[in-house]
């Protein structure tokens, strides 16, 4: 089916709502250089109906997710300090004691602070079908009250977040946090051809918006968000909840707060930002129905080399 452009476009109201305890991301005060942009519609990537469209197989050999993983592959922290049991959400550590316990936070003391997650996925080569580890450098850019945060979920998996905001320390500005991710093979492989996809859940929006918005500033191709999405265009290539919340993530209502991506290319830039008043987090999460995912085979039992079939 021919893939179908997302046009419409709407501006979001920024008002914020009663804070609450909300789920782990969250982060600490590091003044911008300048006040972060508000509403702007600054698209250039094609965007796709998640509905009828999916990306093709190219995209499939690789997905990019922090979640469900082990917190030891963090690793080479340069600018970044390690607060175990602390929630960067509240100044005050007691305010969500129930929290604290199953999350540890590394907050960035400066820009350019990075760290090193491997092994965070396996990338294909479609080339030869060779199979590589890939380690992911993740590099703090830019933010406001902007922190990083891994939480181990009552047992069930482990997942580690970006976000922004505090909820007893507001702002007059909205939180958001820059990151770059850098991908290279663990086995020094050169990653020519290298593609992927990834996405974000739970984009919220409310009836007194928290607005979370994230922003595609470099290395992505593709838009995939559904037609009828609860999500409307923001800032530089960005989508941003303008409606209500969301709960689900794979249910009938949670993609309509699904933003999906592709990219190609070892480099990554996104911001993330959330509404002045507001503590929210991120992580990157796809899900398989951004991309059809390849039948991938050897003609005449390995000797005919290796064919793809979207």
């Amino acid at each position: 089916m021919a893939n179908r452009i997302i046009t419409a476009a709407t501006i979001i109201a920024l008002l914020p709502p009663l804070a609450a305890c909300g789920s782990i991301g969250g982060g600490v005060a590091l003044e911008p250089e300048h006040q972060v942009r508000t509403v702007v519609d600054s698209s250039s990537l094609p965007v796709y109906d998640l509905k009828t469209t999916k990306a093709d197989g190219d995209h499939s050999w690789f997905r990019l997710s922090t979640r469900d993983f082990d917190q030891s592959s963090i690793t080479r922290l340069d600018g970044f300090e390690l607060k175990e049991h602390y929630n960067p959400y509240w100044v005050d550590q007691n305010s969500c004691k129930d929290d604290i316990e199953g999350l540890d936070a590394y907050i960035p003391q400066r820009k350019g602070a990075s760290l090193i997650m491997r092994h965070i996925a396996q990338w294909t080569n479609p080339a030869d079908g060779s199979k590589h580890q890939i380690n992911a450098k993740i590099t703090y850019n830019d933010g406001l009250r902007a922190g990083f945060t891994v939480e181990r979920n009552s047992g069930q998996d482990t997942f580690f977040g970006f976000g922004a905001g505090q909820w007893d320390a507001p702002t007059n500005q909205r939180p958001y946090s820059d990151i770059s991710i850098d991908f290279s093979a663990d086995d020094g492989t050169a990653l020519d051809g290298f593609k992927g996809t990834t996405g974000f859940t739970d984009l919220d929006g409310g009836a007194n918006p928290y607005n979370e918005g994230v922003e595609l500033l470099e290395g992505f191709d593709g838009v995939y968000v559904r037609s009828d999405a609860h999500l409307s265009r923001y800032g530089s290539n960005g989508w941003a909840g303008n409606t209500d919340e969301n709960a689900g993530v794979y249910d009938e209502h949670g993609m309509k707060h699904y933003l999906g991506a592709t990219f190609s290319g070892t480099h990554l830039r996104i911001r993330y930002s959330v509404a002045i008043g507001q503590a929210r987090g991120m992580q990157f999460q796809p899900v398989d129905s951004t991309v059809v995912y390849p039948l991938y085979y050897d003609m005449n039992g390995g000797t005919g080399g290796p064919k793809q079939r979207n």
